[in-house]
């Protein structure tokens, strides 16, 4: 797509702006940049020119005006939040705040995560199950300090609950738990009571606790 309107018919027409070009833009060709009379310009999707009705030699409304920097914005947000999405798994909460850090209003992030979450490009349960798993492979924690480290990265409590209770299963949870104590008893082996302040801390039910102390003190 390429087309543009003569240039003696780039001027203001009664004080508004006149769509001046729009060319095809992106290594993809999957956007457009749209020339505007005053010489700014406004990159958005193929999709966005057909919802607008855009086209060369349009008398741009305000509200027509204000809808393409929208659109705009939308195509800068997605496109950002298409490169952090593709380097590690967010969750919505940190794909939204990273979004408005990066100078996005809140409609345009609510609208993008929105859309991410349709598009399966986001998705907090998956985001929930590979973080626990993450977490327990590099440092072993309990069922309550994953759940609390879950909820501080805004996940719903369903959501945490659920992933929670499908990871630790009884065996899981051992595992885990002997993972925890292996590493820990190095440093407590001579004071159990600090060793048991420690393993409460990271998580553990106080059962499985009381079990491994009485077994092996």
């Amino acid at each position: 797509m390429d087309s543009a309107v003569p240039e003696e018919n780039s001027s203001f027409q009664n004080g508004k702006l006149k769509v001046i070009r729009i060319q095809e833009r992106g290594t993809k060709g999957n956007k457009v940049c749209v020339l505007i009379s005053d010489g700014s310009s406004f990159f958005i999707s193929f999709r966005s020119v057909e919802d607008l009705g855009i086209y060369p030699g349009m008398i741009l409304s305000s509200h027509e005006m204000e809808a393409l920097q929208r659109a705009a914005e939308y195509h800068r947000g997605y496109e950002k939040a298409v490169d952090l999405v593709a380097r590690s798994e967010h969750s919505r909460f940190q794909l939204f705040q990273k979004l408005l850090k990066r100078g996005f209003s809140d409609t345009i992030a609510e609208e993008i995560c929105r859309d991410f979450e349709k598009r399966g490009f986001i998705d907090d349960q998956r985001y929930a199950e590979m973080w626990i798993e993450s977490r327990c492979r590099r440092r072993p924690e309990g069922p309550d300090r994953i759940n609390a480290g879950l909820r501080g990265r805004g996940i719903s409590r369903e959501v945490t609950e659920n992933a929670v209770s499908r990871f630790f299963t009884e065996e899981n949870l051992l595992a885990v738990f002997y993972r925890a104590v292996e590493k820990e008893k190095r440093r407590y082996s001579e004071n159990p009571e600090a060793l048991k302040k420690r393993l409460c801390y990271l998580g553990f039910p106080s059962y499985l606790i009381r079990s491994y102390l009485k077994n092996n003190h």
